[in-house]
């Protein structure tokens, strides 16, 4: 970095508190550290940054102050920044290549942190005298309290008209219990509701996702598809002659996509005139991660999931696997998610599925609500009545 711009940075203190973070870990012409350096020693003790005579005095290498524009300055560092920051990168991953260690969950995680140095948005808060108008009129706003159906009364009941826009919801089952039946049922309810959805699976491929959505829609068995598929065909007719919204199904398999390829996804969909209101993922677990520590990159994909969330304005509804002591519970809470708590930690909503032997002789079993960020619920039981053969979960009236 030229030393006249570095001077400004050291001795100007919105130029400081703005940029000094971002120029940590990058190389600095030699002995420029050992100035930088003292400068924030001298901020920490003093309270206040150098003036450019103390700091030439400490340092005579320090040229002349000139008369400089601030935004000129901040253009100068930016573009510093910005060029060390990508040779940086450019020099990490050739090395890496050309040791043979070459691996494309660790470039792509430099890229993120590049990314992350890189963005210079200016943070200044909210005054709140200044954001009550705004705020309380995007709080009444109709388009902000879309709900999409869940497809079931009860849970569309306890949460407020089903799901919410911008949040994440987590349902945990222990294997075989009906995770993708609820998910399926809930995609169902939302494109009959006129959502546009899309149900990525990670689990079963297109062909048998839409299998057990025909037999859904049209309340047949297997047998029945085999004895009489034209009467079943005509059911589907019915059906989507009415329907006006679109519904996509997509497999991919296990551990190949993460959440950036689902956002891009989303967002081409979007480029062809479909505006996607609902995300449902089968399941959260067999989603793309990094290598690292597996717990706590499952908590990372929860928090990515619920910003996808956010910054595509959808709901993502997504499942996770239970333990082995939810099999004999009664009753599931979020003790018993697998591999990591944090899964269901940062989700805005949380739910259980849960069968017994009974409940498996009498075609019923229950939805639990666990957590519900937005509004009420906590432990409310919602019981179900669950046909596998027919791919149905609706009310228990």
């Amino acid at each position: 970095m030229n030393r006249l711009i570095l001077g400004y940075l050291l001795t100007t203190e919105v130029l400081y508190l703005d940029y000094s973070a971002k120029i940590q870990g990058l190389a600095l012409k030699p002995g420029d550290w050992n100035i930088v350096n003292w400068a924030t020693a001298e901020r920490k003790e003093k309270g206040r940054l150098p003036t450019w005579e103390e700091l030439k005095v400490r340092f005579p290498e320090i040229p002349p102050k000139e008369p400089l524009e601030l935004k000129f300055i901040e253009e100068e560092i930016t573009r510093w920044v910005r060029d060390e920051s990508l040779r940086n990168w450019i020099i990490n991953v050739a090395t890496d290549v050309d040791r043979g260690n070459s691996n494309f969950g660790n470039v792509f995680n430099q890229l993120k942190g590049m990314a992350e140095t890189l963005d210079f948005t200016t943070v200044e808060g909210s005054n709140i005298k200044d954001c009550y108008t705004s705020v309380i009129d995007n709080l009444s706003a109709p388009e902000n309290h879309v709900k999409v159906s869940s497809g079931l009364k009860g849970l569309d009941k306890v949460l407020d008209g089903g799901y919410g826009k911008g949040e994440i919801i987590v349902m945990i089952a222990p294997p075989g219990i009906g995770k993708t039946t609820f998910l399926l049922n809930s995609f169902h309810g939302a494109v009959s509701s006129r959502k546009n959805a899309l149900f990525l699976s990670c689990e079963l491929s297109e062909l048998r996702l839409l299998e057990r959505l025909y037999r859904r829609i049209s309340k047949s068995t297997k047998k029945d598809v085999r004895i009489d598929a034209t009467k079943v065909k005509r059911r589907l007719d019915s059906y989507f002659q009415y329907v006006k919204s679109s519904g996509l199904v997509l497999y991919k398999r296990p551990y190949h996509w993460g959440v950036h390829e689902i956002g891009m996804y989303i967002d081409k969909q979007r480029s062809k005139g479909i505006d996607i209101d609902i995300l449902f993922v089968d399941y959260l677990d067999k989603l793309k991660v990094p290598k690292g520590d597996y717990r706590l990159l499952l908590r990372d994909l929860t928090e990515d999931l619920r910003y996808l969330a956010i910054e595509k304005n959808v709901a993502v509804v997504t499942a996770t696997q239970a333990n082995r002591a939810a099999l004999s519970a009664i009753t599931i809470t979020e003790e018993h998610v697998a591999e990591s708590f944090g899964k269901v930690e940062v989700a805005d909503v949380v739910m259980s599925l849960g069968r017994t032997q009974k409940d498996e002789e009498k075609g019923t079993g229950r939805i639990v609500m666990l957590k519900n960020r937005e509004g009420r619920g906590k432990g409310i039981i919602i019981p179900i009545a669950l046909n596998l053969d027919v791919c149905l979960m609706e009310d228990l009236v």
